[in-house]
């Protein structure tokens, strides 16, 4: 609603507490540094970090988890239009404590194999598989390649 800014976000924060709701501040998506969070979970200015998946990866994201921890807050991974990033967002989750959500939108994919992942009441499955537990339809991904240039020599 606002540029990220500690002192909006806190005016914010005051005006949800004065009318006694119980509503959480969720921002940062747009961050570009992970640095710039530290000035706001020092002021307790969010309380749902939203680091990108996508731009901070697994070791940034588990950095600003592990910044919000010791102050208890918690982190929601921005994800929009990327199947694999929220994917990358549950194995987070199952990595730290202070996880609060997967953002998902209603992407799919017929090349992308992703056996054992399941929603179900709210909540997402992530199988015990190698890496990712991710896998491409080798068929699939051939039949749909189109190739732009060709730079033969």
């Amino acid at each position: 609603m606002f540029p990220e800014q500690i002192e909006k976000c806190l005016e914010l924060k005051r005006f949800i507490r004065r009318h006694g709701w119980k509503t959480l501040v969720a921002d940062g998506e747009t961050q570009k540094k992970l640095d710039a969070y530290k000035s706001f979970i020092k002021a307790r200015a969010i309380d749902i970090f939203q680091g990108d998946m996508n731009r901070f990866g697994f070791e940034g994201i588990l950095t600003e988890a592990a910044w919000c921890k010791p102050q208890g807050l918690k982190v929601a991974p921005h994800n929009w239009g990327s199947l694999v990033g929220y994917y990358m967002q549950l194995h987070v989750g199952r990595a730290i404590t202070n996880f609060y959500r997967a953002e998902h939108d209603h992407l799919s994919s017929t090349v992308l194999i992703a056996e054992g992942y399941e929603i179900l009441d709210g909540r997402s499955s992530v199988p015990d598989a190698p890496g990712f537990g991710l896998k491409i339809d080798e068929g699939k991904f051939a039949a749909s390649v189109r190739v732009n240039f060709d730079l033969k020599v």
